[in-house]
């Protein structure tokens, strides 16, 4: 039996690659991933609890992400993707356009393609870094109005950073809330690091903790605000675009 995956993944294993990419436990060198066993790798059995319904195990797994007081976090074993899909699906039937800065990422497009949505959209200007050439900011025009929700990158895929609280601020003095792609920022807030959009009161942030931390891929979390629109509506929709049969290894 032929095993294309399995013979290149082990050669790369073989030749000792340097990882310079995601996931971010990086070949399996950075963290304690070693202690997690395959035959962990159970789905909701009986004795375990429901991803989609939490009330025991994940409940209480999910209440230890304390990362911020405003804020409940929501894991996600299909990634950043499937919270940024639920976000946009959930304000659909809002009145309103979408507020998109152009470097987000490609699941943005598509959560429009799936509500229906490629009319609704504005995409804001944007400053480009010196360093890298590559988009970092959104530019605001002075006057904001008839957007239903705004969606940023921060950081932009390079890592870098713009002041993400002037563009919360204004979006919301002017009632419109906003989803904030963290996704190559699950490790902002520790000491060193950039601060993360959550101490501005994004109404949703998204980190891929698979990206920049040692976590398995896919394994993402969706920090939702205490006082976020839709909250319930979001929350509905990630059992839409995540399995119904999440794996506990996640």
């Amino acid at each position: 039996m032929e095993k294309p995956i399995t013979n290149k993944l082990e050669e790369l294993i073989d030749n000792k690659v340097i990882s310079m990419h995601v996931p971010g436990h990086k070949n399996m060198t950075i963290g304690n991933l070693n202690q997690l066993k395959i035959n962990m790798d159970m789905t909701e059995i009986t004795g375990l609890d429901d991803m989609h319904q939490p009330e025991d195990i994940i409940l209480e797994s999910m209440s230890h992400f304390k990362k911020h007081n405003d804020y409940d976090a929501f894991l996600l074993i299909n990634g950043t993707t499937s919270g940024i899909l639920s976000v946009i699906q959930a304000f659909s039937e809002e009145k309103g356009r979408y507020l998109i800065s152009r470097n987000v990422h490609k699941s943005v497009f598509h959560g429009l393609d799936l509500a229906k949505a490629q009319a609704q959209a504005t995409f804001t200007a944007m400053h480009q870094s010196n360093l890298t050439c590559q988009y970092v900011e959104p530019i605001l025009e002075d006057v904001i109005e008839d957007y239903k929700l705004g969606i940023c990158t921060y950081p932009n895929y390079y890592g870098e950073t713009f002041n993400i609280g002037n563009f919360i601020n204004k979006l919301h003095d002017n009632g419109i809330p906003v989803l904030v792609d963290e996704a190559h920022g699950a490790h902002f807030d520790l000491e060193g690091f950039p601060i993360s959009s959550m101490n501005y009161g994004a109404d949703y942030v998204v980190q891929s903790y698979h990206k920049t931390l040692p976590a398995l891929t896919m394994g993402s979390v969706l920090f939702i605000h205490k006082d976020a629109p839709l909250r319930s509506q979001v929350i509905e929709y990630l059992s839409y675009f995540q399995t119904s049969s999440p794996s506990y290894l996640v």
